[in-house]
């Protein structure tokens, strides 16, 4: 733990040092009006530089674990330490109805509780703001899935609930009264990010349902994705 707290603190003390003389080089480099021969030499110059100096090479670190992945970086400190010293009432003005949503996957939970709803046969579901509500993804997902003939509609929370900035899903059910929604399956997670184009793309299970991708043309169904020709980041899959 220590040597890496230490390694990072001489990048940063390297990286501060070269800053200036890296930019400067990298200025020499893009200028499209100088001789060849001198941006030569301006490159030259630029990879001789100490390689830790580089910015690309400062991860941010917990300071008291050393930890360089899941960092809360609005406090600093890995998500174990946050954790531990919100629960012992260490971190001033922090309580745990403030970071549990820190944490959340707004959009499996936004999910899952439709997925409930329309197990338990209700007409509408209420997504409060802290629950998704008021996420930009969630409700494009939303917008989506009543596009794709899953949900009935949209409409915003009433003024007079708790959550005033979430929304309302209404559920749909087919003849029999099944609902629409039958089962949810989670494909990319933080962990394990799926990438795939748009010629390797497959069909949900029994060819019933669509992939919710993040592509370059925002989020779409694996669908539209064909026919514009482009793939993405697989993030859940419905039937």
């Amino acid at each position: 733990m220590l040597a890496r707290l230490l390694l990072d603190r001489r990048r940063r003390i390297l990286s501060n040092l070269y800053e200036p003389r890296r930019r400067v080089l990298r200025a020499l480099i893009e200028a499209q009006d100088l001789p060849a021969r001198l941006r030569g030499q301006a490159y030259r110059a630029l990879i001789r530089l100490p390689r830790d100096s580089s910015p690309t090479r400062i991860r941010n670190r917990c300071p008291l674990t050393g930890r360089g992945r899941a960092i809360v970086r609005r406090f600093g400190l890995s998500r174990l330490i946050f954790r531990s010293l919100a629960n012992a009432g260490r971190l001033v003005g922090v309580k745990k109805a403030s970071w549990l949503y820190l944490f959340m996957d707004v959009l499996s939970n936004a999910l899952s509780m439709l997925l409930n709803a329309s197990r338990s046969r209700r007409a509408a579901v209420l997504l409060p703001a802290h629950a998704g509500g008021d996420s930009k993804r969630v409700r494009e997902v939303l917008r989506l899935l009543t596009n794709e003939g899953y949900l009935e509609g949209l409409a915003p929370a009433s003024a007079s609930s708790r959550a005033q900035s979430g929304v309302v899903a209404r559920l749909k059910y087919n003849a029999r009264g099944e609902p629409a929604i039958r089962a949810l399956f989670r494909v990319s997670t933080p962990g394990r990010r799926v990438y795939v184009g748009v010629s390797a793309l497959w069909q949900p299970p029994a060819g019933a349902g669509l992939l919710v991708l993040s592509t370059t043309r925002g989020l779409i169904s694996d669908r539209d994705a064909r026919r514009l020709n482009v793939g993405g980041e697989i993030l859940r899959g419905i039937r």
